[in-house]
């Protein structure tokens, strides 16, 4: 069962005691909560959400220490007041900073897995429709999921019947062969995925930390953002499997 981290109790009273209406402090914390259940909510695994609700914490509890000092006019009074206790810049400075931390993690806990065979997919049916060449995009296809291949040529194949000379009903009868790609998993988890077949691809979750984006440069990966993933030629499948044991505490 994973625990929220709970916000220091004597700056949510501090924060109340200092506000006009005696409940800036509830309200912050409220605000703290209703962000740490929502990492609860996504896909990933516990370790990671224990990871973010930590930093969260972390970075929640600066912007919480700033509303606890922070002294406005309308509780002072105009005339007796010290300008030393306006902290209303950082404040606005700090919490614009870890919200947009929070989003850009966001983003990521919730990206959707982009699938390369729906881009050829919707090629090849913006091609069929206009009239414009995707003999490459049936090649790659059938390459890669011949079931999906298969799928698609029937149905496109019932509006149109294709002629024997074309590429893809050469494919589907077995006239021109294909070799579909042997996709082999050598990890796959709630953070990380790894997979080979004429090459190797790595895909997080969530942005690695700087450390392993550095060591898989270092070993010849480049991002492919079509596939989301880091990609390479085929690696020692050794190093593979002890990919996580290595860097599990940059994923």
């Amino acid at each position: 069962m994973i625990t929220i981290p709970k916000l220091n109790e004597s700056l949510i009273q501090q924060a109340n005691s200092n506000s006009f209406n005696g409940t800036r402090g509830n309200s912050s914390e409220a605000s703290y909560l209703a962000k740490a259940e929502k990492i609860l909510s996504w896909d990933i695994s516990d370790n990671k959400k224990e990871q973010l609700l930590k930093l969260w914490h972390e970075k929640y509890t600066k912007l919480l220490r700033l509303e606890a000092n922070h002294i406005s006019t309308m509780y002072a009074g105009a005339g007796n007041y010290n300008t030393k206790w306006d902290k209303s810049d950082k404040i606005f400075e700090t919490g614009a900073e870890i919200f947009h931390w929070f989003d850009n993690i966001e983003e990521q806990a919730n990206r959707k897995e982009y699938m390369e065979v729906v881009l050829l997919e919707n090629k090849i049916r913006w091609g069929f429709e206009d009239n414009y060449p995707t003999n490459d995009k049936w090649r790659k296809l059938a390459k890669i999921d011949r079931q999906k291949f298969n799928e698609l040529y029937e149905e496109l194949n019932n509006k149109i019947p294709f002629k024997k000379s074309t590429i893809p009903y050469k494919i589907y009868h077995n006239i021109e062969k294909i070799n579909q790609l042997q996709k082999v998993i050598i990890l796959e988890n709630d953070d990380v995925s790894i997979w080979q077949d004429e090459k190797t691809y790595i895909k997080f979750k969530m942005k690695p930390k700087p450390q392993l984006i550095f060591a898989l440069k270092k070993k010849g990966f480049y991002w492919n953002a079509h596939n989301g993933c880091w990609q390479n030629k085929k690696v020692n499948i050794e190093w593979l499997k002890e990919f996580e044991e290595m860097y599990g505490e940059y994923i």
